[in-house]
């Protein structure tokens, strides 16, 4: 492995110049992450991770997904759900609205 190493000398600045150099370039930094990342994204779940979650067994994952209890999302051949719509369904489950 071939590694590259720049030295790069500053003349002229002083110590609390170049800090608050950093700390604008840190600044912008984070306002651009927080625009590719907006905190909003949409989480997926596994079906393995609902049963954790919930702490049921996948059979009733399955069985609540018939039931329109949960509601299942497919990306590909792969089943997903929606963490908030999961979050939702264990309060609602919790005030015995959604098992009837």
């Amino acid at each position: 492995m071939i590694t590259k190493t720049q030295i790069l000398q500053v003349e002229g600045l002083t110590a609390q110049t170049l800090l608050e150099l950093f700390s604008s370039v840190n600044k912008r930094l984070d306002e651009l992450g927080a625009r590719v990342n907006p905190p909003d994204q949409t989480v997926f779940l596994t079906r393995e991770e609902v049963g954790k979650f919930l702490k049921i067994s996948l059979p009733t994952v399955w069985a609540w997904s018939k039931q329109g209890i949960l509601k299942p999302h497919r990306l590909g051949n792969q089943v997903r759900y929606i963490e908030s719509e999961v979050l939702q369904a264990a309060q609602a489950t919790k005030k015995g609205g959604a098992l009837k």
